[in-house]
């Protein structure tokens, strides 16, 4: 699946495994999201249905946090953290 063929959405990193579904990823530079920072992730969420298991928003934030029907925030410093040390 190509970056844009979610009706030209904007999706920073689209997996795929050989039988189909989708995982997304999605970079923000900002530490607090809004629901807009998530509109492209959303869509492609919308329009591939099942598929679609999960999304994650990085961000530079403090906190995880639920963000919608398969859909996480985490800050992306969590990459690199070590059980919280």
């Amino acid at each position: 699946m190509s970056r844009e063929s979610a009706e030209s959405a904007e999706v920073d990193l689209i997996l795929e495994t050989a039988d189909g579904l989708i995982a997304a990823i999605e970079i923000k530079s900002a530490a607090t999201l809004r629901g807009r920072d998530t509109r492209w992730i959303t869509k492609l969420r919308d329009k591939v249905g099942t598929r679609f298991v999960s999304g994650l928003i990085l961000h530079t934030g403090p906190q995880a946090q639920p963000f919608g029907n398969r859909l996480a925030a985490v800050p992306i410093d969590a990459l690199w953290s070590q059980g919280g040390s």
